[in-house]
């Protein structure tokens, strides 16, 4: 903030009364602004920063109830934004019972079994969502099967759910009907040693209780008990303040059906929302969809979500997806899609790149592409929901069609052998973008909060350092820096949801969403990161969470 700016603000305060409601001081304020600029100070008004600057500049803004706030000399940083993150499917674990901490397959089985013991004979056991690499946290370095959970659950159906991945037990599998004799349903392309969405032993073909992909899955989820509104609205606003904890204060939601929208509407309009979503919707999930319906789908929401998104800063629907493409959707059906998502000014967000590595996003390049002959997309910002693996070309195209793009290095973290899929290609990290002057952001993709992915802190430590959860060190020069990372959290991710204007930074006339932390993010030790704690997390002025 220039000093003349802040001197005329102040005189402004003189003449009519305007006073600052709070001021933040003594601190160092990393606006994150077009310069990296640093501050001592900030003043709110109405939610918004009134005014950034030093401590004698800011202080002249104060009244006779101006709340101030020392920092102590405390680092300040923008509130955190993930640009990709199945909040609905986090929230699980306040719904459905925990997996949380397990660290086997016996771990699970005992997990199910006091469930069981609540729960009377024929009803289902319902496990909060996964993360599609919790296997590798367990000591058997495998998936659960059906023979896992017959012995703890005899009488009751089982359901864990995995964002691409399914396990029940052998009750399920009888109320679903699949036995050695059931045809595999239309399939998904497969990573190396899995089979199609039904697996099944490779000796007996009897069912293992493993599915895959929303053609798997479906099979069974569609047995399961409705959950209840009250059991959503109760776990989405403790799923919220827990990301808050971690100095989360907007996210963009990788996809909702209308139940969860109506639940987070609910919590929205008590205005207990301490979390802003941004949220697009799912299309193709948990089911696939005639391309009729999904159509239709399209129109329904063009009439109050297009453009940019309709809601509030709180809360907003913004488009069609996470649409699971690569090897899953056809891509006649995506451009079919696409084309009327463009029709009706509507954006889509598409998920291109595993199990087939480069292709996926080469293809969904071609796709778009062939879209944009017929109806130019530029001002729609569609999504790669993510962008990794591209290849030169990549980047001029993402360009000519003003797309947008969220990179998952937490992948590589939790699974550093993925590199392998790109071939060779930039894997799983902004540098490459950044380099060609896109400002790709940094989201978890998270389905689980068993698990460390969805915590910003250390996806910014592994996008810095490229060290995976078990210490593989990648040396493919895709390191950014620890300035870069925190763009990529912040103003990059705001500008995916067209709001670059009114957060992301700690700038006069922005929504006052930032971060206390304990230690300078950007001198500290890097391996300090990771574990950083944070004090304190504001949301439009409003405290919504304090160590």
């Amino acid at each position: 903030m220039k000093d003349a700016n802040i001197k005329a603000m102040s005189e402004m305060k003189n003449i009519n009364g305007i006073f600052a409601d709070q001021i933040f001081h003594s601190g160092k304020i990393v606006t994150v602004d077009d310069t990296f600029s640093i501050a001592e100070s900030f003043a709110i008004k109405d939610g918004r920063f009134q005014a950034v600057g030093k401590d004698n500049e800011i202080m002249s803004l104060a009244g006779p109830k101006t709340q101030k706030c020392d920092l102590k000399g405390n680092t300040v940083i923008p509130g955190l934004i993930d640009s990709h993150i199945h909040f609905q499917f986090v929230a699980e674990e306040s719904i459905f019972v925990s997996l949380a901490g397990v660290n086997s397959i016996v771990d699970i089985a005992k997990r199910i079994e006091e469930a069981v013991k609540k729960t009377r004979k024929g009803e289902w056991i319902r496990c909060a969502m996964v993360s599609s690499y919790f296997y590798l946290e367990l000591e058997e370095k495998r998936r659960p099967n059906r023979w896992d959970l017959d012995h703890v659950s005899p009488d009751n159906p089982v359901y864990i759910e995995g964002p691409h991945h399914c396990y029940v037990n052998s009750y399920a599998l009888r109320l679903a009907g699949v036995t050695r004799d059931t045809t595999q349903p239309p399939g998904a392309v497969v990573m190396p040693g899995e089979q199609g969405p039904i697996e099944k032993d490779p000796k007996t073909g009897e069912p293992t209780g493993i599915f895959r992909e929303a053609s798997g899955k479906s099979l069974v989820s569609k047995l399961l008990p409705p959950v209840t509104h009250s059991d959503r609205v109760k776990g989405y606003k403790a799923t919220a303040k827990r990301l808050n904890s971690r100095g989360l204060t907007s996210i963009l939601q990788a996809g909702a059906l209308f139940e969860e929208f109506r639940a987070l509407q609910e919590i929205w309009s008590k205005e207990e929302l301490t979390l802003r979503i941004y949220s697009l919707f799912f299309i193709d999930f948990d089911k696939v969809r005639p391309l009729e319906e999904d159509l239709e789908i399209i129109q329904n929401l063009a009439a109050f979500a297009s453009a940019r998104g309709f809601g509030d800063d709180m809360l907003k629907i913004g488009g069609i997806g996470e649409i699971i493409f690569n090897g899953i959707m056809s891509r006649d059906k995506l451009k079919s899609l696409s084309i009327e998502a463009a029709k009706n000014n509507l954006r889509v967000g598409v998920h291109a790149h595993m199990p087939m590595g480069g292709k996926a996003l080469d293809d969904l390049m071609e796709v778009w592409e062939e879209v944009n002959e017929e109806v130019p997309i530029a001002d729609k910002r569609f999504i790669i929901l993510h962008a990794t693996f591209p290849k030169e070309d990549t980047f001029e195209k993402v360009k000519k069609m003003n797309l947008v793009g969220s990179c998952q290095n937490a992948f590589l973290y939790a699974q550093p052998e993925q590199i392998k899929l790109g071939e060779g290609r930039p894997a799983y990290s902004p540098r490459s973008w950044l380099d060609n002057g896109i400002p790709v952001g940094i989201g978890s993709d998270s389905v689980s909060s068993n698990g460390t992915l969805w915590d910003p802190f250390i996806n910014i430590h592994h996008a810095v350092t490229r060290i995976s959860r078990n210490g593989v060190v990648l040396k493919d020069g895709q390191n950014i820096t620890i300035e870069e990372a925190l763009k990529c959290y912040t103003i990059n991710n705001a500008i995916l949801t067209f709001e670059e204007d009114v957060k992301g930074s700690i700038q006069t006339g922005k929504i006052a969403d930032f971060v206390v932390l304990e230690k300078d993010i950007l001198t500290c030790p890097i391996d300090e990161v990771k574990d950083m704690r944070v004090l304190m997390t504001v949301v439009g002025g409003k405290v919504v969470y304090e160590a």
